[in-house]
């Protein structure tokens, strides 16, 4: 196919000289659906965000504005929270009791390790649903 190539970041570490994927079924999926295409495979160190400032503001700063637009919404404020809001409701909903209220956690209750593997939820579901991956930190 003609156009701009299709690119799909995972995330893992190296153990013991193997690749360890964070989603190793997206990756498994993503292969699949390639069977028979040239492809090109690339590793990186990745960004990593090691403090909850970093964190907070990556997120604030980048991913919601990102999401906003992606998903329609104006570069407004408003908007921002009612996204935020939404991906707490997508990724930080705490199980409950079938028929009982949702609960979702806040941000603030969150760790550096727990900031982060919200962060990296939010931005698989940016590139796998929305098709607008969010840029990496730096």
């Amino acid at each position: 196919k003609c156009g701009a190539p299709m690119s799909h970041p995972f995330y893992g570490r190296i153990v013991n000289g193997k690749p360890i994927l964070d989603d190793p079924d997206g990756f498994q999926r993503l292969k699949e659906s390639l069977e028979g295409h040239a492809i090109m495979i690339r590793l990186e160190d990745r960004p990593m965000l090691d403090d909850i400032t970093k964190c907070r503001r990556f997120f604030h700063g980048v991913v919601v504005p990102h999401v906003a637009k992606a998903v329609g919404f104006s570069p407004t404020p408003p908007d921002h929270a009612r996204v935020k809001d939404g991906l707490k409701i997508k990724f930080l909903t705490i199980p409950t009791v079938p028929g009982e209220p949702i609960q979702v956690r806040s941000t603030e209750s969150l760790t550096v390790k727990e900031y982060s593997d919200f962060i990296f939820h939010c931005c698989h579901y940016a590139a796998d649903e929305l098709h607008d991956p969010v840029p990496d930190p730096l």
